[in-house]
């Protein structure tokens, strides 16, 4: 699982990465290649990094701490994701069809033009998230919690929404069509 082992660097309150006792704000020249090249991603820790155009497809994150980091145009299809902490992140043109997402953390974060077509994202945090211009068709939120989220233009047809927490939820052209609203928690 990850740590929380913070920056050497006195009075840094960043997380250290996994490669090294400092973020990459204080060792910008840690090599991550050989983490990133892996397919399995097991208790890394990367936060505050800016992710561009990355193939993260048929990955598997496990255990890995990510938070307030920068995902542009990367692509998560087909990517299993336990356990793992992507809190007060920005996902911006991200593609998560046909994923595996279990007990992990999205809290906080921003989701912008995303796709979760086909995917069982289950027990799975998204307090306090944003979501415009997502879709999440034909996917699986049972028992993921939505509560105090902003959903603006976005697609959640023919899913199944079974116990999922969508109290105090803000929403704007939300579109439940098919899906099992009705079992939602609200």
């Amino acid at each position: 699982m990850y740590s929380f082992t913070r920056c050497k660097e006195p009075s840094c309150p960043r997380y250290a990465t996994h490669a090294s006792g400092y973020c990459l704000e204080h060792d910008p020249a840690q090599d991550l290649r050989p983490t990133l090249s892996s397919s399995v991603l097991d208790s890394v820790s990367i936060s505050d990094w800016r992710w561009d155009t990355k193939d993260l497809s048929g990955k598997r994150i496990l255990g890995s701490l990510f938070g307030y980091s920068t995902f542009h145009s990367v692509s998560f299809a087909r990517t299993t994701v336990l356990n793992s902490n992507f809190s007060f992140c920005l996902f911006e043109k991200c593609v998560f069809d046909e994923s595996t997402i279990r007990y992990s953390i999205f809290s906080g974060s921003t989701f912008l033009g995303c796709t979760f077509r086909n995917s069982r994202i289950t027990h799975t945090n998204f307090n306090g998230s944003v979501f415009s211009d997502c879709d999440a068709s034909g996917s699986d939120l049972y028992y993921s919690s939505f509560a105090h989220a902003h959903l603006h233009d976005t697609k959640l047809e023919d899913c199944n929404v079974r116990k999922a927490d969508f109290r105090h939820t803000l929403q704007e052209n939300l579109s439940f069509r098919w899906s099992n609203y009705r079992e939602r928690l609200r």
